[in-house]
């Protein structure tokens, strides 16, 4: 179910992949501008319909925040910080005494326990909201990893060592003209050593190549070293929205009888 008309200041998707693999009913409702009255009463209908709606508030409009905050039970529990880069013609800076791979990513499976081992991000929303996290909430990054291991349509770029010891990878996409960074991490035997900066230097060449005109990431606000990295490989933040979660009372109670108290 999608509701995406263009007349409307919200849209609402169903969220297939997120309900199996949490084993609720998950929807996505983005706010794109200032809600009307009627708009506001129309929500209602998403959020007594489903177990979960992530709401997503762009560029925080404050009359938005105001009728989450008051007439809502959803909680602020992110906030987004989107990047963007335009590409040039010039030649990114990549020597570098690593060896890196750029593949298409289901050629990676053989690298498949090494990615999964240090796909481990303490900043998600996944461990940070306790509903999520009693139902492995962080694992879902990982299942990330995997599913864009089995698909022939993203790429993967992995950095190696001279004794092919891999340091770090970086899941991305590519559609039109647009390049999608989607996962980065490195190895924490080997972080600090300018791995991740090689790594989009590299695939930003690919994408050029493909013909990209612009790099797009996002990430949360309160990962600081992501914020300052990004900023470091010449990205711009183009955007930061506002993240609510909404839990209906009825699953909620559903938790508190059926799982562990321990998060």
């Amino acid at each position: 179910m999608s509701v995406n008309n263009n007349t409307k200041n919200y849209e609402f998707c169903y969220l297939e992949w997120d309900s199996n693999f949490f084993g609720l009913s998950c929807g996505k409702l983005i706010m794109t501008n200032e809600l009307s009255k009627e708009e506001q009463q129309e929500i209602f209908y998403y959020l007594k319909k489903y177990n979960f709606v992530s709401i997503e508030n762009k560029n925080g409009n404050p009359r938005n925040a105001e009728f989450i905050g008051i007439y809502t039970s959803a909680y602020l529990a992110d906030v987004n910080i989107q990047f963007g880069k335009k590409l040039k013609e010039s030649k990114s800076q990549t020597d570098s005494d690593y060896h890196i791979q750029i593949m298409r990513s289901d050629y990676g499976q053989k690298y498949r326990d090494v990615l999964e081992a240090m796909t481990d991000f303490q900043y998600s929303k996944f461990i940070t909201d306790n509903q999520f996290k009693k139902r492995n909430g962080k694992d879902v990054y990982k299942q990330w990893l995997i599913n864009g291991l089995r698909s022939d349509k993203k790429h993967l770029a992995i950095c190696s060592d001279i004794k092919a010891n891999i340091m770090g990878y970086l899941l991305f996409s590519m559609c039109d003209d647009l390049c999608v960074i989607e996962l980065v991490a490195t190895s924490s035997n080997y972080r600090n050593r300018g791995i991740g900066a090689i790594m989009v230097s590299l695939v930003e060449e690919k994408a050029k190549m493909e013909g990209c005109y612009e790099m797009q990431v996002g990430t949360q606000i309160r990962n600081i070293q992501a914020i300052n990295f990004y900023h470091k490989c010449g990205f711009k933040e183009i955007g930061c929205h506002q993240i609510y979660h909404h839990w209906n009372k009825e699953i909620l109670e559903y938790q508190e009888a059926n799982f562990d108290e321990k998060v």
